[in-house]
């Protein structure tokens, strides 16, 4: 069953609405100012037409659970509404090893990166952020009619489940890595060892994924997960500076 918008009851002490902050530990609440340039570079929505009062959560592509050595690195972040942050993170765990349990709620989309448009950039700053174009497919399209209208402007409906748009990274090599990783903690989380939604996408097709074992769960260190990673990702004769399409 998807989560939506109006699943959530509202008191007193909630989390802000939209979103699973209270069992999330991906993401951080931020401040966010129509001047804030940064903000509106590193997101897939339109931050400025949120409610007044709505928050804005810095959230990691990578997740921060289990890849903390780019927790603080900025180009691992993304701006979002609780909705956005929720649909993106789930409640930020990992499948269980037996599948047969009931038990939390996964992530509602996938974002898979397409391109860089080196002609598309910005500067805040002395800092350069170059655009990377991204599609964000969703298990539910009910959840996706859930984030009609907080796109960006640029983004671009494909289908009923499919969204095309783009945000800004100071460095995009790092953020194609980190946008990589998100893909397939995603997918793992949802039981899927290829990407459903793009066959062809040949990094995610499983002769070529090392499957990750889930016995490298937080009790045993995180740097186990970093490097089955890190030797999955090097392993890959991709060049992830290119389309994927």
């Amino acid at each position: 069953m998807p989560v939506l918008i109006h699943h959530y009851v509202k008191i007193d002490n909630s989390s802000p609405e939209n979103s699973l902050a209270d069992s999330i530990t991906a993401a951080t609440e931020v401040v966010f100012t129509l001047s804030d340039k940064e903000k509106t570079l590193c997101t897939l929505e339109h931050l400025r037409d949120l409610r007044k009062g709505e928050l804005v959560f810095r959230c990691h592509i990578a997740p921060k659970a289990f890849y903390k050595k780019y927790e603080n690195d900025s180009a691992n972040i993304i701006y979002g509404s609780g909705l956005f942050h929720t649909y993106f993170d789930g409640d930020g765990k990992r499948r269980p090893r037996d599948a047969n349990l009931s038990w939390g709620v996964p992530p509602q989309f996938v974002m898979t990166y397409v391109s860089t448009d080196e002609s598309n950039f910005s500067y805040v700053g002395d800092i350069k952020y170059t655009c990377i174009n991204v599609e964000i497919f969703f298990f539910d399209p009910d959840c996706m009619n859930g984030m009609r209208g907080l796109w960006r402007d640029g983004t671009e409906y494909k289908s009923e489940i499919c969204v095309a748009s783009h945000f800004y990274s100071s460095n995009v090599e790092k953020t194609i890595k980190y946008i990589a990783i998100k893909e397939i903690e995603t997918l793992k989380r949802r039981g899927f060892k290829s990407n459903p939604f793009l066959a062809d996408y040949e990094y995610m097709k499983e002769d070529n994924l090392a499957e990750y074992e889930d016995e490298n769960s937080d009790d045993q260190g995180d740097a186990e997960d970093e490097n089955n990673f890190e030797n999955e990702y090097n392993a890959q004769s991709i060049d992830y500076s290119v389309s994927k399409r």
